[in-house]
């Protein structure tokens, strides 16, 4: 781990990588997943901004590990933010790649409920 020193506000610059047990085999998940919201992305007939904004960010976000995967042999987190939070302290280290998918979770969630409220 290459660590800088804190920033300000309690913010650092490191570079990090996630050293997985099962190496090679998040490569060959990730190819997969690749092609599965690609295909989902571009055969739905209906545009959805909502679901299309959350696959293009899962997208991305898979494409930036894969990237980091195939070019490293790991992911590289370099995002690491100190909250003063008890029990967060620090927030766990990650990357653009992983804030992607996160958002594009949050977003096919808060598209569910809207999607259930005006259905029902």
């Amino acid at each position: 781990m290459l660590d800088a020193a804190p920033q300000s506000g309690g913010r650092r610059a490191s570079l990090l990588g996630e050293l997985g047990e099962l190496g090679g085999s998040y490569s060959v998940i990730a190819i997969v997943a690749l092609v599965v919201v690609t295909v989902l992305l571009v055969r739905h007939s209906q545009r959805d901004p909502w679901r299309d904004l959350s696959l293009a960010l899962l997208l991305a976000g898979i494409l930036g590990n894969l990237t980091d995967r195939l070019l490293y042999g790991h992911v590289i987190d370099f995002l690491l933010f100190n909250l003063h939070i008890r029990y967060a302290d620090p927030w766990p280290a990650f990357n653009v790649a992983d804030s992607c998918i996160s958002i594009a979770v949050a977003l096919f969630i808060i598209h569910s409920f809207r999607k259930q409220k005006s259905a029902g």
